[in-house]
């Protein structure tokens, strides 16, 4: 008993630890192993809220990108008002790039999911190719329903656990009224 302990006293000031393995610390060994588990669900959390944060710095960037694809949209529509037919002919051919420009942003993809299709992450949120804006039961004057045709995600908004009590909802689909507003109701 003598040498035993010798041996772990002389191991735990050699080594700084009390014992080489679980063996060694049998009675506190429940605990070790419980910090153990703690420390791999927080490494999980803190995963999950990088890839959250990795995301949404992402999508504002886009955002802001389609914020300035409405502007030179709203420009395009002002220099239209004074424009010739040649110039209203390019017009046309402008907006319609700038919304394939503003259908692009919005179909984003980080590590192979798409950002703005709600939970329907394997699917481009905008399609603009069977998109009819002029579609019979859409009323641009009262734009209730909204034209949402080109929407091709779903409306449940990205969700991830970022602790053990905490499901934290976020992002924007492209379905927002703002994207409606934009692609739904404007587009050429």
């Amino acid at each position: 008993p003598y040498t035993t302990l010798f041996r772990s006293v002389n191991f735990q000031a050699s080594s700084g630890k009390v014992s080489s393995d679980y063996m060694g610390i049998a009675f506190d060994s429940h605990r070790l192993i419980n910090l153990e588990n703690l420390n791999e669900t927080i490494d999980s959390y803190l995963s999950n809220i990088d890839t959250i944060e990795h995301r949404l710095s992402t999508m504002e960037t886009n955002v802001a990108a389609v914020f300035d694809v409405a502007s030179a949209f709203r420009t395009l529509l002002v220099q239209a008002l004074n424009a010739t037919n040649a110039e209203v002919a390019a017009t046309n051919e402008n907006s319609s790039v700038l919304f394939d420009e503003a259908a692009s942003l919005l179909n984003l993809k980080v590590d192979g999911r798409y950002l703005f299709a709600g939970s329907a992450t394997d699917r481009a949120a905008v399609d603009l190719t069977n998109f009819d804006p002029d579609d019979v039961s859409y009323d641009p004057v009262n734009p209730i329903p909204a034209n949402m045709g080109y929407y091709q995600g779903n409306d449940t908004i990205l969700t991830a656990r970022i602790d053990d009590d905490i499901l934290l909802d976020y992002g924007v689909t492209a379905k927002e009224s703002g994207f409606e507003a934009q692609i739904g109701r404007a587009h050429v």
